[in-house]
């Protein structure tokens, strides 16, 4: 009886433990677009502490149609993180998002690491020159 259970056990651990470990070797570093994905998120902070000098500015009645339209851009920006996949995150937020947390898929239609880079850099440049733009609003 005890070799009839091992038996049956073993297709099953040879099963599990073959097919994760095929999966991880063959998912794409994305390191570096995580790196400059993190990077894009502390910028994206900055410019929600920046949000308050924003509403004071409105409240006052300064240029109020530019800064409306520049939130709206930040607010539509933020919709739009390009996540990374298989990336575990907390970007601290809620506004309206949602992000794709399906972490078992076939690593062939992963992206390139190469354009996730080039994605979350865009992303990021993105939110630099929104930062610009929300500093000269003091």
């Amino acid at each position: 009886m005890r070799h009839l259970t091992l038996l049956l056990l073993f297709p099953l651990f040879f099963v599990f433990s073959c097919g994760s470990a095929g999966n991880e070797a063959e998912k794409p570093d994305y390191a570096p677009a995580e790196k400059i994905h993190r990077e894009a998120m502390e910028v994206e902070k900055q410019i929600e502490a920046l949000l308050p000098a924003v509403d004071s500015a409105l409240a006052a009645g300064r240029d109020t149609a530019s800064l409306k339209a520049l939130v709206v851009e930040f607010r539509d920006y933020q919709k739009m993180i390009p996540e990374i996949p298989g990336s575990s995150h907390d970007h601290g937020h809620d506004h309206g998002h949602d992000h794709a947390h399906d972490h078992d898929h076939d690593h062939a239609d992963l992206p390139s690491v190469e354009s996730m880079v080039a994605v979350q850099q865009e992303y990021k440049t993105k939110m630099e020159e929104l930062l610009k733009r929300f500093q000269a609003v003091r």
